[in-house]
C-alpha cells in the first residue's frame, strides 16, 4: 500500500511537471545568439561614446539596445542604437540629440522600456523602435534625468534621479508615470535601486551610498568614501545584500544586520560598474579588467580573457554581455554546468517545516506564484511570492494528507514552475 502511494505521488508530480513545465524547459532553445561560448565583438554603434548604465537586450541576447552621449558639435549625434542578429549593422531607433543617461525595461514578459534622458523621460513599448515623451515634469523642467528604476514588486511604481541647476532630486510615481510626487533634494545619484525586500527602500549612488525611506522620507548615508564616487549599485537577487562600488572599492550592506563590507578592488584599476550573475557571483567591471567576486568579497578571479577593460552592462539568465574598449562584447553561458546548477539553486522553492501543522513557511529566489493543490490535482489554496522575502501561509484551513505546491515563476521570459510536496498534520 505505501509503495502504490509512493507511485501514485511520483505519476503525480511527474504530471505536473509536464503540465506546467520544469526549470531546464525554454523557450529559446533553437534561438540563434548574436554571442557564442566566447566572447563575441558586436561592434559599437558609429561615432557615439557608450553609455555604462545604458544597455539593455532581449532575454535570448538577440538585440542590444544603448543609450549613448551626443556630441554637442553633431546634432546627429546621441540617442538609442539598436543591433539584431540578422543585421551585424548598428542603426539609430529614436531620441537623436539626447544624452541617454540610463534604461530600464518595465518587466520581461512585454517589450516596454524606459529611457531616462537629458530631455526628459521617455518610453517605448516595441523594443526601442518608437519612443514616447512620458514627462519633463518638475519645477526646473526635470530634464536632465540620470536614473530611472522600476520596482520588481509593481511595474507601475516608479523612481526618477534628475538633476536641476546642479542639485539632485529624487522623484516618485506610482501609475506608470502619469503623476510624480517630488520625494526631496539630494545628491544627484547616477544609480538607483529597489531594496530586494521592501518596496519602500531605495539605495542611491552617487557621492555616497545612501539609502532612502520612502514611507517614512528619511535619508541615511550608509557610506561615505571622501575623494571618491560611487559609480554603481546591485541588489543580491535571492539576499538581503546591497553591493556598490565606487573608484577602487568594492561593498556590500547587509539589510538585516546592518553590517557594511568594503574591500579594494585588485590592481590599480578604476570601477565602471558592478552586476550580479551567479555562479560568477560579483560581476565588476575596472580600467584593469573584468573580475567574478565571490558573494562575501573575500576572492577576485579575472574573467576577461585579455579583452582588456570591461564595464559589465548587461547580465541575463545564462548570458553575459560587457562594454570592452573595442567595443560591445558578450558571452552565452547557456551550456555552463556550474552556472544551471546555480540557477536551479536560487530558484529552488523552499517549504518548511515538513510536515507541518499550522504555519507554512515559503523562501525563493525568484517572485512568482504558490498553487496548493490536493492529490486530486484541486487548488485548495493560493499565495503570491516575492523574491527573496520569506512569507508565511496559515494552512489551518486544510486537512491532514499530502498536498503540492507548484511555484510558478518566470526567468527572462520563460515559464518556470517547481513542485514541492509537502505533508499536512493534526
Amino acid at each position: 500500500m505505501i509503495q502504490r502511494s509512493r507511485l501514485h505521488m511520483a505519476h503525480l508530480m511527474i504530471g505536473f511537471a509536464l503540465l506546467f513545465g520544469t526549470l531546464d524547459e525554454s523557450n529559446c532553445n533553437n534561438c540563434a545568439y548574436a554571442c557564442g561560448q566566447t566572447w563575441t565583438n558586436l561592434g559599437a554603434p558609429p561615432s557615439t561614446s557608450l553609455i555604462q548604465n545604458a544597455v539593455l537586450s532581449s532575454a535570448e541576447l538577440t538585440t542590444f539596445i544603448c543609450g549613448t552621449s551626443r556630441d554637442f558639435q553633431d546634432p546627429n549625434s546621441g540617442g538609442i542604437f539598436k543591433r539584431i542578429v540578422d543585421n551585424p549593422n548598428w542603426y539609430n531607433s529614436g531620441l537623436v540629440y539626447h544624452d541617454v543617461n540610463d534604461l530600464a525595461r518595465l518587466d520581461f514578459s512585454s517589450n516596454g522600456l524606459l529611457a531616462a534622458t537629458s530631455e526628459g523621460l521617455y518610453r517605448s513599448d516595441d523594443e526601442a523602435e518608437t519612443w514616447n515623451l512620458i514627462t519633463t515634469a518638475g519645477s526646473g523642467g526635470l530634464r536632465d534625468q540620470v536614473s530611472i528604476a522600476v520596482s520588481p514588486f509593481d511595474s507601475s511604481e516608479w523612481i526618477l534621479g534628475s538633476i536641476e541647476l546642479g542639485i539632485g532630486s529624487l522623484y516618485a510615481s506610482s501609475d506608470l508615470g502619469e503623476n510624480w510626487e517630488l520625494l526631496r533634494l539630494t545628491i544627484p545619484s547616477v544609480d538607483i535601486t529597489y531594496s530586494p525586500t521592501s518596496n519602500e527602500i531605495i539605495y542611491m549612488a552617487g557621492g555616497h551610498f545612501s539609502r532612502y525611506n520612502l514611507e517614512l522620507d528619511s535619508l541615511e548615508v550608509l557610506h561615505e568614501f571622501f575623494g571618491q564616487f560611487v559609480v554603481s549599485i546591485e541588489a543580491h537577487p535571492s539576499r538581503p545584500w546591497i553591493y556598490f562600488c565606487a573608484e577602487d572599492t568594492i561593498g556590500r550592506y547587509d539589510e538585516v544586520t546592518g553590517e557594511l563590507s568594503v574591500v579594494p578592488l585588485p590592481g590599480t584599476g578604476v570601477a565602471y560598474r558592478c552586476l550580479f550573475l551567479p555562479p560568477d557571483s560579483l560581476i565588476v567591471g575596472t580600467e584593469g579588467g573584468l573580475y567574478a567576486v565571490d558573494e562575501n568579497l573575500e576572492s577576485f578571479r579575472s574573467i576577461d580573457d585579455d579583452h582588456g577593460s570591461g564595464e559589465p552592462l548587461v547580465c541575463l539568465d545564462y548570458l553575459q554581455a560587457v562594454s570592452f574598449s573595442g567595443g560591445l562584447h558578450c558571452r552565452d553561458l547557456s551550456s555552463s554546468a556550474d552556472y544551471k546548477e546555480s540557477q536551479a539553486e536560487l530558484l529552488q522553492l523552499l517549504a518548511f517545516p515538513n510536515p507541518v501543522a499550522s504555519t507554512l513557511f515559503l523562501s525563493s529566489g525568484f517572485t512568482g506564484q504558490v498553487k496548493i493543490l490536493n492529490l486530486l490535482g484541486q487548488e485548495v489554496k493560493r499565495v503570491d511570492m516575492k523574491r527573496g522575502i520569506p512569507l508565511s501561509v496559515d494552512i489551518t484551513g486544510l486537512t491532514t494528507g499530502t498536498y503540492f505546491l507548484l511555484h510558478m515563476s518566470r526567468l527572462e521570459q520563460r515559464d518556470v514552475t517547481n513542485v514541492v510536496s509537502i505533508t499536512v498534520v493534526r
